[in-house]
């Protein structure tokens, strides 16, 4: 097995049958904020195994033994060193919609009143408790929300379609107050929706139990498609961006501090030229795509095998060109990913998918980055070669800008007082939970 394997199994065969053991009552929530400090400064008391030697080696960095008492406690994290406040503030709740751990679900409000496209039979009225006089209250008369919606200055979450009917009859708005009551339902209101939006793009990872399975497989029906899960057209169809040649990237973003974006685009340059470069040496013109069938059948049963369910669509790209065969690849390559997590109704739930997640989000000693090494057969083609180099060099370049950017104190959702830096899309990482680094394959 793979070191990564290797650890996952001992997680799996060691940590969590401890905290099966140690946390007696499987259903014990957290009653108090208090509760959930406990996992980072107390821990969980261990009962004596065999396997308590491992949790060093396996687990070094957000699980730790207090070998004294021989307690399991997790690592803050280092938002919460920073500022253990910080998900109290609105601002901050604001920010992580464009540079929190999941911003795929922001969305630009193109009509209102904002509906949902559910079946009204079922789940009542379509338009939304959302209403113009909720909105224009928080807007403090700055703008009407007709005038919001024209300037293209009002955006949305959009994941209640898919999550609604897994949920209670729920209709209720909560808005800032001043009554301590309505304070921190505001607050615990921004939490659930914090939990649930950075769940959302991995649903089969990170939901719970028998739901995992259910809610991706709707996901994909409802929003997969091939060609939106590329850039710019996943922007575009977010309504994020709009195309222009005078613009970096030739687009002119809707949100100019969009951290997830800038940073996305530059890598998506960087990786296109690269594939570019290769698909250009080795199929050079349309009748060399076209004859290869060896690439067509490779094509074919993406679509037809792979997603067979979808494989009638108009979307699909053809591959009859180096142009559509570079577009192709560069779409399939492209899988950043981030750490997610998830809320938990139980103690022994958050701590062991925490376990888990901590396994699974950790670059091994031996990770391989994209573009970091060259293949053997490549250094035998000087244009490859060549290419390859280059590759690289724009990669070491992009980690400079990305650093640059964070230090820039202009662009307040990467910089500022408690605010950890953007570095999701750096493209090199050392070992251990970083929050950087673009592996050369899939991974959290």
């Amino acid at each position: 097995m793979t070191f990564s394997a290797k650890t996952l199994y001992s997680v799996f065969h060691a940590v969590v049958p401890s905290l099966q053991t140690a946390i007696v009552d499987k259903d014990l929530g957290f009653p108090y904020f208090t509760s959930i400090d406990q996992l980072f400064n107390e821990g969980i008391r261990l009962p004596n195994m065999y396997g308590q030697n491992l949790w060093k080696t396996v687990l070094p960095r957000r699980l730790k033994v207090i070998s004294d008492n021989n307690a399991l406690s997790f690592e803050t994290p280092e938002s919460m060193n920073r500022d253990k406040f910080f998900w109290f503030r609105d601002e901050e709740f604001a920010r992580q919609t464009f540079a929190g751990i999941n911003p795929y679900a922001l969305r630009l409000v193109t009509e209102w009143p904002l509906k949902i496209n559910l079946d009204p039979e079922i789940y009542g009225d379509p338009v939304s408790a959302i209403i113009k006089e909720v909105v224009e209250c928080q807007i403090g008369g700055y703008l009407t929300v007709e005038e919001a919606v024209k300037q293209k200055k009002l955006f949305v979450l959009v994941y209640h379609d898919l999550l609604l009917p897994y949920v209670k009859k729920w209709r209720g708005v909560y808005t800032p107050a001043w009554h301590s009551y309505g304070v921190w339902l505001w607050r615990l209101a921004k939490a659930h929706v914090l939990a649930h939006y950075s769940g959302y793009h991995q649903l089969v990872s990170h939901c719970p139990d028998k739901y995992s399975i259910e809610l991706s497989s709707v996901a994909y029906e409802l929003q997969w498609r091939f060609d939106h899960q590329v850039l710019p057209a996943d922007l575009i169809s977010r309504g994020l961006t709009v195309e222009d040649p005078e613009a970096p990237h030739g687009l002119r973003l809707a949100i100019k501090d969009y951290p997830l974006a800038n940073d996305r685009l530059a890598l998506w340059d960087i990786l296109k030229e690269w594939f570019s470069d290769y698909v250009n040496h080795y199929h050079p013109d349309a009748s060399l795509v076209e004859s290869d069938k060896e690439l067509q059948a490779w094509w074919t049963e993406i679509r037809e095998v792979g997603h067979g369910d979808k494989k009638d669509e108009p979307w699909w790209p053809l591959l009859k060109t180096p142009e559509d065969l570079i577009q192709i690849v560069t779409t399939i390559a492209w899988k950043p990913e981030a750490l997610l997590l998830e809320c938990f109704p139980s103690q022994i739930q958050a701590a062991t998918v925490m376990a888990i997640l901590d396994v699974l989000s950790k670059h091994s000693p031996d990770e391989e980055y994209l573009g970091e090494k060259s293949e053997l057969a490549w250094a035998d083609n000087p244009v490859i070669k060549a290419a390859f180099e280059k590759f690289n060099g724009r990669l070491m370049e992009l980690e400079g800008i990305i650093d640059e950017r964070n230090a820039n104190q202009d662009l307040k959702n990467r910089n500022g007082a408690g605010i950890v830096p953007y570095e999701f899309l750096k493209p090199f990482s050392e070992p251990g939970v970083t929050g950087k680094g673009v592996p050369y394959s899939i991974s959290i």
